[in-house]
């Protein structure tokens, strides 16, 4: 056990001096939701990196890690992304899973999985049928050539829009048609209370994935009231975050949310190895 002296020491010099040793990404994605690596090819990429502890948190599906093979040197710590929605808006919750959920998935998570999936496809379908009405006509099977894994995203529909002429680029997209403050865009029906509960009940910690800062004052004390465990670093925001994360007395978690070589952000994030000693301790790793 670390002396209180060398805590105090840790926090007060080398914590400001940003002094850390390690390097974890502990949210990114694959072709199996909304990114364009396999699962090993994300992986050969942290081996890359240095990355020394990693996450697959693909959206609402754990089917990544049936294909996984993790190098020597890496880390593994299971995650999830949950889209859930809160006051009008659709918001993320990471599930991180001790190491035993790879081999022992919970029964309650996999059915609320599979559920998601069949409500994403629905919701697709009552999109695609508004975009009808829209004078923009595009099928399922438009929207399903992009998809290589069980999820139907809104980046799948953004594409399709533009391989058929209807927007000129992703972004174009998600502004004219897939913003969520689009009267047609339907929310999910999981709650982050919910969603939370399941988590824990699973022995895993739930984070708010790449909190809006603005947002936090108003919707951070609900999900703590929820069970929050704590808030993902922002690398924009890290000092606030960190600060938030103190006050509340509340976990972090470090991850880039990659989805592409084209992204403007590199894998891997420098962790506060103190804190972040608490978060594998409370998953046993």
């Amino acid at each position: 056990m670390l002396s209180k002296a060398f805590c105090d020491w840790y926090l007060k010099i080398l914590l400001p001096l940003n002094i850390i040793i390690m390097l974890a990404d502990l949210h990114t994605h694959t072709f199996l939701s909304d990114g364009q690596l396999s699962p090993n090819e994300l992986t050969t990429l942290m081996k890359q990196a240095e990355v020394q502890f990693f996450s697959i948190t693909d959206h609402d599906c754990f089917d990544a890690y049936t294909l996984l093979e993790i190098p020597e040197g890496l880390t593994l710590i299971p995650g999830i992304e949950f889209s859930v929605r809160y006051d009008l808006k659709e918001i993320h919750i990471l599930g991180y899973f001790p190491p035993y959920f790879c081999n022992q998935p919970d029964p309650a998570i996999m059915d609320l999985l599979q559920k998601t999936q069949l409500q994403r496809r629905k919701r697709s379908i009552e999109f695609l049928n508004t975009l009808g009405e829209l004078g923009v006509t595009l099928t399922l099977k438009d929207i399903q050539k992009h998809q290589r894994g069980p999820i139907l995203s809104r980046h799948h529909l953004a594409k399709a829009l533009v391989y058929a002429g209807y927007t000129n680029s992703m972004e174009s997209s998600y502004k004219k048609y897939l913003d969520y403050q689009k009267p047609f865009l339907k929310l999910t029906e999981n709650t982050p209370e919910q969603v939370i509960s399941l988590i824990h009940q699973a022995k895993g910690l739930a984070f708010w994935a790449h909190p809006n800062l603005d947002q936090i004052p108003q919707t951070l004390p609900t999900l703590l009231e929820f069970g929050l465990d704590g808030l993902e670093m922002v690398r924009t925001a890290g000092a606030k975050i960190r600060a938030c994360c103190k006050d509340h007395q509340i976990l972090t978690s470090w991850g880039t949310d990659f989805h592409s070589y084209g992204q403007n952000r590199s894998l891997g994030m420098r962790v506060d190895e103190l804190i972040f000693a608490q978060f594998r301790e409370r998953l046993g790793i």
